[in-house]
């Protein structure tokens, strides 16, 4: 995670999120500028980060089968 943004972290309560969900709630913070983005539900995490210097999100962690790094894969082919 860069420490130069701000971490807008999103927390998701109760039952598991769905990947429509976190994309919904992730695509929102994006839409707001946000770049330094976590995901909790519970103990589990997802960290996500846009690096300006190669225009590429970055992704780790995970929440059951939603990976990070593929959210990240997403994020870089419809941006």
């Amino acid at each position: 995670m860069s420490v130069c943004n701000q971490i807008k972290e999103i927390v998701f309560d109760g039952r598991k999120p769905s990947y429509t969900q976190v994309m919904k709630a992730v695509n929102e913070e994006i839409s707001q500028g946000n770049t330094d983005i976590t995901v909790l539900w519970g103990e589990n995490w997802i960290d996500l980060y846009f690096d300006h210097r190669v225009n590429q999100w970055f992704g780790s962690g995970w929440i059951r089968d939603i990976d990070g790094s593929y959210i990240a894969t997403e994020l870089n082919t419809f941006s």
